[in-house]
């Protein structure tokens, strides 16, 4: 008897685009003037496919088209760090951090 098994070899990590502008180091944050912000973006995975996408640890849909959004509320008196992950099937990862700070008129 003879079967046939196929898999696929996936060595690249998702690729992981984020839309929402921020700053790229704590000391140099993105200000803006609301306290809930939507982070949005999109990600794909051409080897094994994206299984999981964290903002700050929380789980977000994605898409089939790739794209997910989600809000975030930040802190009123400090830089609130926005991590960012995606995870394909084989447990590789894209991590994106991002810092923004509110600040009040």
């Amino acid at each position: 008897v003879s079967e046939k098994a196929s898999f696929t070899v996936d060595i690249y990590a998702p690729e992981l685009i984020i839309e929402t502008a921020w700053g790229k180091d704590s000391l140099n944050p993105m200000y803006v003037s609301e306290e809930n912000i939507t982070i949005k973006g999109s990600t794909t995975d051409t080897g094994s496919g994206v299984t999981a996408l964290t903002v700050n640890g929380k789980r977000v849909s994605v898409k089939s088209d790739g794209n997910w959004s989600t809000d975030v509320t930040l802190s009123k008196d400090k830089v609130t760090t926005i991590t960012v992950i995606s995870t394909d099937k084989v447990g590789k990862e894209t991590k994106k951090v991002g810092y923004l700070q509110m600040f009040i008129l």
